[in-house]
């Protein structure tokens, strides 16, 4: 959980301790992650919980056996149970079993580590929690996992995304990224399940169609020289039309979510789909892929296709795009959903969770 490195499940990690740190007055806590990370936390003054740093390099096992620190249950947030926590009674967060879905995109060597780890800490684990019901369906059918022994609890959005940002100063902020007028967006690591080549293509199949200053902003980690979205976009000259904005702070992606047009999001897989419950937070129209996660993250507030169909993704892009009824009807769509990505109600259920497993726990003991 080094910031900035970890990605989605850093920032689900994040949320979730601070939001259990707002409601458990009960329980006492041992958070074990960085320094770095530790002490991004502020918690209440009541919320019991200490702070044991990974990187010092004391094993917080060794100290668990001198009675240092005492812990009942390990909650482990990464879709496998550390090394160091396997022996103790666990409850196993699983975010997607991608891997399994499409093991081209992982280095071999790479896929039988995750494999493995993931195999064995689902088979280990008190219980899980699924980030998604379609993870916790697939963790089901390919880890053969009782259903009866799984929640699903969604991840919870950043607690800045639902601060909007006044309009001249997202005005500002887009300025100086050198943006004006209107466009849609897509924030995402270029990695191959983004889809980032077929929506290019897709884009491009209806550029001529759309209004002359609609552009499509891409952001994350920009293109290697060798992405083949790159190429498209060099051999189709559209360099003025699709533009990669690279890493960018939390602020200025907030002010491109609040002023996009809408967001597009063509993965080819999502556990969850944070950018989709966030472009939901604010208020904004939604085309994404009618695939795994998506459609129940996604609800009414979208419009869905195909990732692999590249004629049926542009038609939507050219829809979304020129139809400002189907805008404003998605948008308030987005509104009315906004209550479902509750941080207070995912917390509670969390809680709920452990509070469970202990009980089962405890009655066995007996």
């Amino acid at each position: 959980m080094e910031l900035g490195q970890a990605g989605g499940v850093e920032q689900a990690t994040y949320e979730l301790i601070s939001a259990i740190s707002r409601l458990d007055r009960k329980n006492s806590y041992a958070v074990f992650a960085p320094r770095s990370a530790c002490w991004e936390w502020d918690f209440p003054s009541r919320f019991k919980a200490r702070r044991h740093y990974s990187d010092q390099g004391a094993a917080l096992l060794e100290r668990h056996r001198s009675r240092e620190v005492a812990f009942d249950l390990v909650l482990s947030t990464c879709s496998y149970i550390h090394p160091e926590m396997i022996e103790f009674p666990g409850i196993l967060t699983i975010h997607d079993l991608q891997h399994l879905h499409y093991p081209g995109f992982f280095p071999k060597a790479d896929w039988e580590n995750r494999e493995r780890l993931y195999r064995d800490s689902a088979a280990r684990a008190k219980h899980i929690i699924c980030i998604s019901e379609f993870t916790r369906r697939d963790v089901n059918r390919l880890y053969g996992v009782p259903l009866e022994r799984m929640t699903t609890i969604w991840n919870i959005p950043s607690t800045a995304v639902w601060q909007e940002i006044p309009a001249g100063k997202r005005r500002a902020l887009l300025e100086g990224m050198g943006l004006t007028g209107p466009f849609l967006f897509y924030p995402a690591q270029c990695w191959p399940h983004k889809n980032h080549e077929r929506l290019v293509e897709a884009f491009s199949r209806v550029i001529s169609e759309l209004p002359g200053d609609v552009k499509l902003i891409l952001t994350g980690r920009p293109f290697p020289p060798e992405h083949p979205a790159r190429a498209l976009v060099q051999e189709r000259g559209l360099g003025t039309r699709v533009l990669h904005l690279g890493f960018r702070s939390p602020l200025e992606i907030r002010a491109l979510f609040q002023e996009c047009m809408a967001l597009v999001f063509p993965s080819l897989f999502e556990g969850f789909g944070m950018p989709v419950a966030e472009a939901i937070i604010a208020g904004k129209p939604v085309a994404c892929s009618n695939v795994t996660s998506l459609p129940e993250i996604a609800g009414d507030a979208a419009v869905t296709f195909d990732p692999d169909d590249v004629n049926e993704m542009a038609a939507r892009i050219l829809d979304i795009a020129t139809q400002p009824e189907l805008r404003s009807s998605l948008a308030a769509a987005s509104r009315r959903r906004q209550h479902v990505f509750s941080a207070r109600l995912s917390a509670i259920k969390t809680l709920a969770v452990y509070e469970g497993v202990f009980r089962k726990m405890s009655e066995g003991a007996q």
